[in-house]
């Protein structure tokens, strides 16, 4: 009974980075029948606006209370966003009726990042009961990539007999390959909302009998996860000074590509023409020279092999940021939400949280006077302490923030530089096969850069590291310059040397508004996982073998995976010290308890309507 995929809470991105598979199962479930055991049947919750929305279920295990359900749940991952999901275990006794009618067993609230960037892909923890109590019901949801994910499309394609478009010589013919959207039909090709470009091939001059330079592109990137959706092939006559003209098209299928023998060819057709001339035949024949589909690592074959992303922060602390005791300072603790910092770091490092398996994050500032003597720097641990550079957890480089807020003196002017190269010093260390490691280095800035030339170089020098860099504008000002850092269009260069990859992304937080935390990470993380695939591909690092998963110690594992506390784990515990500057939200405007449940009756209890 799946349901129509709801977006993601905040907002989901239209191409998701992979496809995964989750497996469910239960241990010591209540046994609700008299006379035999609970018949217990999984129903999977999505988080979408707000609300928890029915995604899809397993089948129903008759008289079992440690069911391993055989169906898999099938969700699109994005990496950018944190994709919450609650499943509910009911027992059925009516297969005829709703939920309403059947006996509710207890829930279990995840993430699918959690799940997969779990030890052995899975996370396993205590259900919760009706009224959000723990119960000595586990649930252990694993996770795997759908392999089609993972294909890339090499492609080259020829064309015999097309269209001379040009009055005094031949064609200049080039191709596009478009991929369908939501309502695409063979009828409406001509719609470009519905037809959208992917990938572009070489122009070949004056030639009416082209063969075309070989393509490759994702194969997800074409068709998502389903390999039979419809792809539309147009062929252009290119043009110097005006607008290609469309020679024609064909619609088919990657599987229709693959069984195209080399003497096969595809129609190409011109609607227009077909539509008014009753002789025509076609525009031309294209043929498949070569096609292959070959299986790349993914990101998330990285990640299940232990690589970890690995976060650093770099918070302005200039005196453009206006006064922290007044309200129009960017830097301003209200009791009653956070301010512009807080929100950038939250909703990025939440998201990366997920990837980093010791929870550990340098938190640095640059910028201000730093006590004991009171000197300008440009990089300082904002702990104070030059022996504790890194924190515990995203909570941890808040309290961290705050602190450094109450000590420091703030300055100026506004240089990347330093920041830049202490974040590469430590991302040069970790670019082996064995011990494998990425750097996101975010800054959270207000203005615009003194050191533009030293921030140059030093990107352009880092772009060759297992790194990338999000900056973050506050406030108001110009961020023109920034868009200069930002390589999506022009490579960025330094004295003549180019940066072997784009590893910047720049994004202004005024665009964001009021808007939830999701809508930002998605922004500033979206390319993330394709520079980091150019740089273990660049660099010939392939994925190691998925770590086994640890044996489960069901009573000290959250929801979320993660097993004992910092102090467990042998790890300093900044994150948890208690901060006198900390703000306290007043109880009128609490922060949301995403694992909370209201008291519910327990037959035919469904999850609550809240959803992150």
């Amino acid at each position: 009974m799946a349901a129509t995929h709801p977006g993601w809470s905040g907002g989901a991105p239209h191409e998701p980075l992979s496809r995964v598979e989750l497996h469910i199962s239960c241990k010591n479930l209540p046994n609700m029948d008299t006379f035999s055991k609970s018949d217990p049947m999984a129903v999977v919750y999505l988080a979408s606006g707000g609300s928890w929305v029915e995604y899809d279920r397993t089948e129903t295990i008759n008289d079992n209370l440690s069911p391993a359900f055989v169906k898999a749940i099938n969700v699109d991952y994005f990496f950018e966003t944190t994709q919450h999901i609650r499943i509910a275990v009911y027992d059925v006794d009516d297969a005829s009726g709703g939920l309403a009618q059947q006996d509710f067993l207890g829930s279990f609230d995840t993430t699918v990042a959690a799940v997969m960037g779990g030890r052995g892909q899975r996370v396993t923890g205590q259900m919760k009961d009706a009224r959000g109590g723990s119960m000595a019901a586990t649930m252990t949801v694993s996770g795997e990539e759908v392999t089609e994910m993972k294909l890339e499309l090499q492609l080259q394609l020829a064309a015999r007999n097309l269209d001379k478009k040009d009055l005094f010589g031949k064609s200049d013919p080039f191709f596009e390959v478009c991929k369908a959207r939501t309502g695409a039909t063979a009828e409406n090709t001509a719609d470009a909302a519905m037809w959208v470009p992917v990938i572009r091939s070489n122009v070949v001059k004056k030639n009416l009998n082209p063969t075309w330079a070989p393509i490759h592109v994702p194969v997800s990137k074409l068709v998502g996860s389903d390999i039979e959706r419809r792809i539309l092939l147009r062929i252009y006559d290119w043009n110097k000074k005006s607008e290609p003209d469309l020679i024609g098209e064909v619609s088919t299928t990657i599987s229709q590509l693959e069984s195209a023998g080399v003497n096969d060819g595809f129609e190409v057709i011109h609607p227009k023409k077909r539509r008014k001339k009753k002789k025509y035949r076609n525009s031309g024949v294209l043929m498949v020279t070569s096609f292959a589909l070959i299986e790349k690592p993914s990101f998330l074959d990285y990640v299940v092999g232990g690589c970890d992303i690995s976060l650093s922060v770099g918070i302005d602390f200039t005196a453009s940021n206006g006064n922290p005791a007044t309200p129009a300072s960017l830097h301003y603790i209200s009791p009653y939400e956070p301010n512009q910092y807080v929100r950038a770091i939250t909703s990025v490092g939440e998201v990366l949280a997920n990837y980093d398996s010791d929870q550990r994050f340098a938190a640095l500032g640059y910028g201000a006077k730093v006590p004991p003597g009171n000197q300008v720097s440009h990089c300082f641990p904002l702990t104070l302490d030059p022996n504790q550079v890194e924190v515990v957890g995203v909570e941890g480089i808040v309290h961290a923030y705050y602190h450094a807020l109450h000590h420091v003196s703030l300055y100026g002017p506004t240089n990347f530089a330093p920041i830049i190269r202490a974040a590469a010093a430590q991302a040069g260390r970790h670019a082996t096969q064995e011990t494998q490691e990425y750097m996101l280095l975010l800054i959270i800035t207000d203005g615009i850069i003194s050191d533009m030339d030293a921030t140059t170089a030093a990107i352009v020098e880092a772009s060759s590291l297992p790194m990338s860099i999000i900056i973050v504008g506050v406030g108001d000002a110009d961020f023109d310059s920034m868009e200069l850092l930002d390589g999506d269009d022009v490579r960025l260069s330094h004295n003549g040397v180019f940066a072997e990859r784009d590893i910047v992304q720049f994004v202004p937080f005024r665009e964001f508004g009021s808007a939830h935390p999701e809508m930002l990470a998605r922004e500033t993380l979206a390319e993330l996982p394709s520079q980091f695939l150019s740089y273990m591909t660049k660099h010939g690092i392939k994925p190691n073998p998925p770590l086994a998963a640890p044996a489960p110690s069901y009573g000290s594992v959250s929801s979320y995976g993660s097993a004992g506390s910092s102090a467990a784990a042998g790890l300093p515990a900044y994150g948890a010290m208690p901060m006198a500057a900390t703000p306290a939200y007043p109880s009128a405007a609490p922060q949301p308890s995403y694992g909370s449940q209201p008291a519910t009756a327990t037959h035919g209890a469904p999850p609550p309507t809240y959803a992150p």
